[in-house]
């Protein structure tokens, strides 16, 4: 049943509900597509199917008695594995982290799920410490995209898109430091948020710059706003109003793949239609990426530290690389990012006050080649490396940030419009997703 597009979680709570099906029921069919499935895909990289069991049965027995704690009571769910689950390893992909140790406590943030009654799956995958916008690992692999194998689901919550897609669990939990829920979800069609900061209470440590997000992927719109509102403890209400609708066609001139414009235009059309008053601007921020990349340059330098430089060499290359640019950052640099990270929110706050939310392409191509970190020249149009240049954005202001998916290129791969508003007005994002 869960492979149906049809499934959702209100779908699996009346069955529950009913009798006719059980959680562990629908775990059965859960890891049965996971063995199907993940050998020529990769989304997993740990399962307990013991611990999941016993959690399936305990829900069971709740259902039984009429007694479910939560609408996520026996929903199958997934975790990024650089997210702690009590007695399971977080190695995030690394072997640095080896041998796997069990963890002693539960994130918060996966607190809230253990307390609602959902069923955890697996760990799924993302690159080494979640340093890049693909997924793959020397520990794991290549995690492949869901609608051509050849190419990257984006990163670095790839696996978690990838079993969204599959219907591999109904709601996925990742985090996203520069687009690493958005992108995937892009290139893979599933939804996916990134709150406001702070909005989700994880209390793991979330590195010296403060820039990630802890939220999730899910197949529809509706898994998406329940698991949101239990992770946030906060009911996502929305209204038939119109919104004032700010819409980027791009963001500081970079060109944006054909097909891509297209069915953005498309997809701001029918907002159009629907009532959504909708204003075209300019998003400019200049010294943006000269910001954006010194920060993460510390960031990641100061990662590394933690671990321990002797477990460098264990390391993807490119975070060899972002290594040795970070140790040419100096305190100046530092303080002058972050005096410019405050000016560049400053400008995009002013940007949209006149707004309720913005709208522009999640990413400016679709998915490109398996193992590769980037695009080829002759995708890559006047991106060169810099090819997620959308997302990142939001990262910086702590805006709550959504991926939708609103169709696909000519050769089939998807395509996801970003929705934004200023930060604490995650429900806007929910109020104008619902009429894509």
């Amino acid at each position: 049943m869960i492979e149906s597009e049809k499934t959702d979680i209100a779908r699996l709570h009346q069955a529950y509900k009913n009798g006719v099906l059980t959680p562990v029921d629908v775990l059965d069919e859960v890891f049965a597509r996971i063995d199907a499935l993940n050998d020529d895909y990769n989304a997993f990289v740990f399962q307990d199917h013991e611990t999941s069991y016993a959690m399936a049965r305990a829900s069971h027995k709740r259902w039984e008695k009429g007694a479910p704690l939560s609408p996520l009571d026996g929903i199958p769910v997934t975790v990024k594995d650089n997210i702690d689950v009590k007695g399971w390893p977080t190695l995030k992909a690394s072997k640095a982290f080896l041998p796997a140790m069990p963890r002693e406590k539960d994130n918060a943030y996966v607190s809230r799920l253990r307390d609602a009654g959902a069923v955890f799956v697996g760990k799924t995958a993302l690159c080494e410490l979640g340093h890049k916008g693909v997924t793959d690992s020397l520990l794991h692999g290549i995690t492949r995209n869901p609608h051509n194998r050849n190419k990257t689901c984006g990163g670095s919550s790839g696996g978690a898109a990838v079993a969204a897609h599959f219907g591999l669990g109904l709601l996925h939990l990742g985090n996203d430091g520069g687009g690493s829920i958005r992108i995937p979800a892009s290139f893979c069609g599933v939804w996916g948020i990134k709150p406001t900061y702070g909005e989700v209470k994880h209390h793991q440590d979330n590195g010296l710059i403060q820039l990630t997000g802890y939220g999730s992927l899910a197949r529809s719109y509706d898994d998406l706003k329940t698991g949101f509102e239990i992770l946030s403890g906060r009911s996502m209400e929305t209204s038939k109003r119109p919104l004032r609708v700010a819409y980027a066609k791009t963001f500081n001139g970079f060109d944006v793949q054909p097909d891509v414009a297209r069915a953005v235009d498309d997809a701001v059309m029918g907002l159009k239609e629907k009532g959504h008053h909708i204003t075209p601007i300019e998003f400019n921020l200049d010294g943006f990426l000269d910001c954006i990349m010194t920060l993460w340059n510390v960031d990641i330098l100061d990662t590394v530290k933690t671990i321990g430089h002797d477990k460098l060499p264990l390391m993807d290359p490119s975070i060899q690389k972002w290594v040795e640019w970070g140790q040419k950052e100096d305190v100046m640099s530092f303080a002058d990012a972050l005096k410019k990270r405050h000016q560049l929110v400053q400008a995009m706050e002013l940007m949209i006050r006149d707004f309720d939310v913005l709208v522009m392409p999640t990413m400016p191509l679709t998915a490109f080649d398996a193992g590769r970190d980037a695009p080829p020249p002759e995708e890559a149009m006047n991106l060169g490396t810099w090819w997620t240049p959308f997302t990142a954005p939001f990262n910086l202001s702590g805006w709550p940030a959504m991926s939708a998916p609103i169709g696909n290129d000519s050769r089939g791969l998807p395509i996801g419009l970003q929705i934004t508003a200023l930060g604490g007005n995650d429900e806007m994002l929910f109020h104008l997703a619902k009429d894509i």
